[in-house]
């Protein structure tokens, strides 16, 4: 019986955190543009776990407002915890706003199902060649953690795909100490990312591609991300 318990209650954790959709890291944001940029108090005031002086607070509050992903519990936002290749596309299918009633149809990768929460929006981030550089063969190894680089890459590839300018001039990109890192072609990726104010490193001013990030800190890039796209569908 308590083992039961124990496995409703994971179920129910992620169905919320992700139904819904380390440090003070990427925290400098540009400014607001056309898209929609109201942020509630009243999101993160739900959380016991964000504080009113997180250094992430603002991007929760606005993520949340957005629809993109809320907490892990009803008062929990869990923002240390880290986010999973299945997630992030549910967070960015979320953004561009997927009819999921258009995707219901079966998918090549072997390890997702039909009936996955994620399934329609890797169904539609499939056909637009979104994901394809985190597809691995006929696997997508959807409960991975999502690495910095390849959350990156998924969101280069979706706003490139809904049209917006993609330019960068790569100054930023290559005053990082760490830039040699990045794999030479996805330098391209990393320096839209840097130029457009999306990633500013981590804690140690590092961009550290191979790492994975904390759900704040993929808030924070989420939030940031928002002046590079006028066009979002």
């Amino acid at each position: 019986m308590k083992k039961a318990v124990a496995l409703f209650t994971a179920l129910a954790i992620a169905v919320s955190a992700f139904g819904f959709g380390a440090g003070a890291a990427d925290t400098n944001t540009p400014s607001a543009n056309t898209e929609v940029q109201t942020v509630s108090e009243q999101a993160a005031k739900n959380f016991y776990d964000v504080s009113s002086s997180y250094w992430g607070r603002t991007a929760i509050n606005w993520c949340v407002d957005q629809g993109l992903f809320g907490g892990t519990t009803n008062t929990m936002f869990s923002p240390e915890q880290e986010m999973t290749r299945a997630m992030f596309i549910t967070v960015i299918g979320r953004k561009a706003k997927v009819d999921k009633g258009q995707y219901n149809g079966l998918l090549t990768f072997t390890d997702v199902k039909r009936d996955d929460y994620f399934s329609p929006y890797l169904q539609w981030a499939n056909k637009y060649g979104i994901t394809k550089s985190i597809e691995d063969g006929n696997k997508f190894k959807p409960n991975q953690p999502i690495t910095r680089l390849e959350m990156i890459d998924v969101l280069y590839r979706y706003a490139k795909a809904c049209g917006n300018d993609m330019s960068a001039d790569g100054t930023k990109f290559y005053n990082f100490k760490d830039y040699t890192k990045v794999p030479f072609n996805s330098y391209d990726v990393m320096m839209w990312a840097t130029d457009k104010g999306i990633i500013n490193g981590n804690s140690a001013g590092e961009l550290n591609p191979k790492g994975t990030s904390s759900r704040a800190e993929i808030a924070q890039m989420l939030y940031n991300s928002r002046n590079a796209f006028s066009k979002t569908t």
